[in-house]
C-alpha cells in the first residue's frame, strides 16, 4: 500500500445539517461561527442578569463586550494585554535577563 492510498484526513461528505467536531490541537469549539471563549463571556452575562433579575442589560452588554474580545484577539497577538500591563508597572515579575525592570527604558550593553 502507498502512501497515496493512505489518507487520514480523507472524510466522507455530510450532509448541510451535520458537522465535524473538531480534533485538531489548537482548534476550539465553536457554536454558530462564535468561538467558545466568547460565548462564554455572552453566556456569563446572561446568567449574571438573570441572577440579578436585569437580563436584557446584561446580554447586550455581554455582547457588545464579547464582540470587542473578538475583535483584540483577532487584530493583536497573544499575550498583548500581558504584555502592556507589564510594560506600564501594573504587573510586577521577578527581574531576570530575559525579563528587565519594567520601569527601566534604555539599555545598554
Amino acid at each position: 500500500m502507498s502512501k497515496i492510498d493512505v489518507d487520514k484526513d480523507a472524510k466522507p461528505a455530510l450532509p448541510e445539517t451535520h458537522t465535524y467536531i473538531p480534533t485538531g490541537i489548537n482548534q476550539k469549539w465553536s457554536l454558530m461561527s462564535i468561538e467558545s471563549d466568547t460565548l462564554g463571556i455572552i453566556l456569563g452575562a446572561i446568567a449574571i442578569g438573570n441572577y440579578t433579575r436585569d437580563v436584557l442589560p446584561f446580554m447586550i452588554a455581554g455582547v457588545f463586550i464579547a464582540a470587542g474580545y473578538a475583535y483584540i484577539k483577532g487584530k493583536y497577538p497573544r499575550g498583548r494585554l500581558k504584555h502592556l500591563l507589564w510594560w506600564y508597572g501594573l504587573i510586577n515579575t521577578k527581574q531576570t535577563r530575559s525579563k528587565p525592570n519594567p520601569y527601566n527604558r534604555r539599555f545598554y550593553k
